[in-house]
């Protein structure tokens, strides 16, 4: 009797451990996926202060830009600006690798908004590419098109500007007390 009692509670101390190795585990990638997640909302900003700035254009070049803007058979120049950066590859492994172990310590609605975030960025990804294919071959022939693409561009990255990252910045003691399952009984 005492055998099954003692096998019993060291399944149990053993679950225990192993789960809280899992959720050790989910906290590693928790930090890498929000390293990640920062980084493509830094390439949007950069990609958005590039296409939006003139400050390092001479009087001359300005002037050349506003005339640009308001000839309406013309493409805008922040249009242009854009169709030049080059796209990088969004960073998307790490959140499509650790998923599974991630599920067991992010909320609902931060699952939601990181799908947002990777399906926004695809987006972003096809309205450049859509822009850069019209200006291409059909250059200021497309400007109407170009400027509602452009108007999607911009709206989907002010939302992501405006949302940020849903992970936020955890503290270790938060961490640890959510490792260990002490949570319950101490406040973090």
């Amino acid at each position: 009797m005492k055998t099954i009692f003692f096998s019993f509670i060291g399944g149990v101390i053993g679950s225990y451990i192993t789960l809280r190795f899992e959720i050790w585990k989910a906290w590693k990638s928790y930090v890498i996926v929000r390293a990640e997640i920062e980084r493509n909302l830094r390439i949007i900003n950069n990609i958005q202060d590039h296409t939006n700035s003139t400050d390092n254009y001479g009087t001359q070049q300005k002037q050349i830009v506003e005339i640009m803007n308001l000839d309406e058979d013309k493409i805008p120049f922040k249009i242009i600006s854009l169709f030049q950066e080059k796209i990088p590859s969004w960073a998307d492994q790490a959140w499509n690798s650790q998923i599974g172990l991630l599920a067991q310590i992010l909320t609902e609605h931060q699952v939601t908004e990181i799908f947002e975030i990777q399906t926004d960025l695809i987006r972003l990804s096809s309205i450049h590419s859509q822009i850069s294919e019209l200006i291409i071959k059909y250059g200021d022939g497309s400007r109407d098109r170009c400027i509602k693409l452009h108007v999607e561009w911009e709206k989907i990255v002010k939302n992501r500007q405006k949302t940020g990252n849903p992970l936020p910045i955890v503290s270790v003691k938060k961490k640890l007390l959510l490792i260990t399952g002490l949570h319950h009984f101490i406040k973090g």
